[in-house]
């Protein structure tokens, strides 16, 4: 949903989670490195695996 320009509020509402539920999830785990930036972005498989 991210990808597709949802609001976290939206995705929150769609789940049937609370907003900040969303919000840490997204911080938790959204991926960044300047050698890779094409690679940036939150990954729900990745995500998925490490909890």
């Amino acid at each position: 949903m991210l990808d597709q320009k949802f609001s976290q509020s939206e995705i929150a509402r769609r789940l049937g989670r609370d907003r900040a539920t969303i919000s840490r999830e997204i911080k938790r785990n959204y991926w960044h490195d300047q050698e890779f930036p094409d690679a940036e972005g939150y990954w729900a498989v990745t995500a998925n695996d490490m909890a």
